[in-house]
């Protein structure tokens, strides 16, 4: 049977590569990456394999990176883990061979390989090695495959006035959330509808006058907490205003309850809104971008099917061309600043990939004073405000506070 691939020469430019990996489910058969750009002669297509030896290295690789997930441990190992992971696909190799005049890259990863920040990945080219973002001046993205890509493409895009809906810190213990939407909400005054703390609640979620809101909308951004249920991805959410969280989890009712890293537990059935959920009822046709500011929304579950089951891919579903998301548990106060510099951003470039491209090669360069210089002067904080996240500041690395992956690399740009 012959595959059908979509016209790449309305998805690329020439300034434009595709990196796409597929990974049989027989190891021994190893693996591929398939290269893509356009030249005056059409797309040209190259293929890469992988040994069966390379493939199951890749394999005991994905088996021991969240080995110890959520724990100090994990962290503290990300930076050496994310190294091997580059040698593991050969990645310097790969875009080595990409023409010089390709800018922007498009990642379509497969199985497991949708679980790393492979735009973070380090890649050794005619300098010392440099994250890979640092490659591309125009972005990396990612998209679920080719077919999705493409459909995506085609969607009308809204021509009206930006319209901007948030859920704002609705469990009240994310003060740095609270702050994220107070910076973000100026930029779109006054077509803002924003759920605030306790009345972001599910069931004010589902009124009707909100859900026409959310098909309004241009922007939706989540600050909030979120979870990812590899046991059951369909539950995996974000977390809602409600009740307080459960101290114990029913037997039968195992599935509807979400555990975040603080061991607490969440009844998604009440204070969630869950992939299930979104897929049924989410209708969201006016909207260019869902930001999920909150941890494991990117997440995902297809580790044994070709299927992309994950938050993102359900707010394709709903209508958006584009998604940011996490891949790990985030801090508050990195991703807080993240998701600031990144509307700050878009002001300047609307296109989703170049905004997160800029505030992630931003936040990981800042230093503390240019840090404070911009909270001064670029968001007008009070001289009170700039001594409290100086205050903060001194919780993180002294010359670069947020230089660590773990701080600027977790969110990635998934779609357009």
């Amino acid at each position: 049977m012959q595959v059908q691939l979509p016209d790449f020469r309305q998805l690329l430019t020439p300034e434009t590569a595709l990196i796409e990996w597929y990974l049989p489910q027989d190891p021994d058969l190893g693996a591929w990456a398939f290269t893509v750009t356009l030249d005056p002669d059409g797309p040209q297509i190259r293929a890469y394999s992988y040994s069966a030896d390379e493939r199951h290295r890749l394999d005991e690789f994905n088996q021991t990176y969240f080995a110890d997930y959520r724990q100090p441990s994990w962290y503290k190992a990300l930076d050496r883990r994310l190294e091997d992971l580059a040698e593991h696909l050969h990645l310097s190799s790969l875009i080595a061979a990409l023409p010089q005049t390709c800018q922007r890259l498009i990642l379509i990863p497969h199985l497991y390989l949708h679980l790393f920040p492979l735009h973070a990945l380090s890649v050794e080219l005619n300098a010392p090695a440099t994250p890979l973002l640092e490659r591309f001046s125009q972005g990396v993205s990612y998209a679920p495959s080719c077919q999705i890509l493409d459909y995506i493409h085609h969607r009308p895009q809204p021509a009206t006035p930006p319209q901007f809906f948030a859920v704002q810190n609705p469990t009240q213990d994310l003060s740095y959330a609270q702050m994220e939407v107070e910076f973000i909400r100026p930029y779109f005054d006054p077509n803002c509808y924003i759920l605030t703390q306790q009345a972001a609640t599910k069931s004010a979620l589902n009124r009707r006058e909100t859900l026409e809101k959310l098909r309004q909308s241009h922007f939706i951004h989540f600050a909030c907490h979120g979870g990812f249920d590899s046991e059951n991805p369909l539950n995996s959410a974000v977390i809602l205003a409600g009740d307080t969280p459960l101290e114990s989890a029913p037997t039968e009712e195992k599935r509807q309850t979400l555990t975040l890293r603080d061991g607490r537990r969440f009844d998604t059935a009440q204070q969630g809104l869950t992939l299930g959920e979104i897929y049924r009822n989410l209708e969201i046709p006016a909207c260019r971008l869902v930001m999920l500011s909150a941890c494991e929304t990117g997440l995902m579950g297809s580790l044994l099917t070709d299927e992309y089951i994950g938050l993102a891919s359900g707010f394709l579903y709903a209508g958006t061309p584009a998604v940011v998301s996490s891949l790990w548990c985030v801090d508050d106060f990195a991703t807080a600043c993240l998701a600031i510099r990144f509307y700050y951003e878009l002001r300047q470039d609307e296109r989703v990939v170049m905004a997160l491209h800029r505030s992630q090669n931003w936040l990981r360069r800042v230093s503390v004073e240019g840090f404070l210089e911009w909270c001064g002067q670029g968001l007008q904080m009070t001289e009170e405000e700039c001594e409290m996240i100086d205050l903060k500041l001194m919780d993180y690395d002294e010359r670069c506070p947020f230089g660590d992956r773990r701080y600027w690399s977790a969110f990635v740009a998934i779609g357009l």
